[in-house]
C-alpha cells in the first residue's frame, strides 16, 4: 500500500496558510491533504488529534511538519489512537525535538506568557526523534 494522503502541520506563530505552495505541489502529485491550520498558542490537543484521526481513517498517511508542527505530530503519535497506526512517514523541518532553547530562556526569564500553552509542546525532549 503506497502513500495515498499527507498531513501538513505550520510551526509556531503561522497557520495553514504559508504551507499552501507545499500542500499544493503534493495535491499535484495525486495526494490528499489536510493542511492543518490550528492556533499555536493555544493548541488543543483533542481537537487536533481528532482532526488528524478523521482524515486517517483507515489509509496509509504521512506527516510533514515545520518546527512546532513536528512536536504536535510526535505527540499526537504518542497518544496511540487506532488511526495513529496508518502514519507510515514522518518528515519534520526545523523542529526542536529536544526542546527549544528560545522557549527556555523565555520560560526562566519569566516571559513565557508570551508563548501561551505552546510552552507544554516547546520544551518537551525527545532525544529519540
Amino acid at each position: 500500500m503506497a502513500i495515498q494522503q499527507v498531513v501538513v502541520l505550520h510551526g509556531l506563530y503561522m497557520s495553514g496558510f504559508v504551507m499552501r505552495p507545499l500542500c499544493s505541489r503534493l495535491e499535484k502529485e495525486g495526494l490528499s491533504i489536510l493542511n492543518l491550520s490550528y492556533n499555536t498558542l493555544t493548541p488543543d490537543r483533542e481537537t487536533i488529534f481528532n482532526q488528524i484521526d478523521a482524515f486517517i481513517s483507515d489509509k496509509e498517511t504521512a506527516l510533514v511538519c515545520h518546527s512546532m508542527g513536528g512536536l504536535v505530530a510526535r505527540a499526537y503519535l504518542e497518544a496511540h489512537s487506532s488511526q495513529s497506526e496508518n502514519v507510515t512517514k514522518v518528515i519534520t523541518l526545523g523542529t526542536p525535538h529536544k526542546g527549544s532553547h528560545i522557549a527556555h530562556q523565555m520560560q526562566q526569564k519569566g516571559f513565557e506568557v508570551f508563548l501561551k500553552n505552546s510552552v507544554e509542546f516547546l520544551l518537551s525532549k525527545n532525544g529519540d526523534w
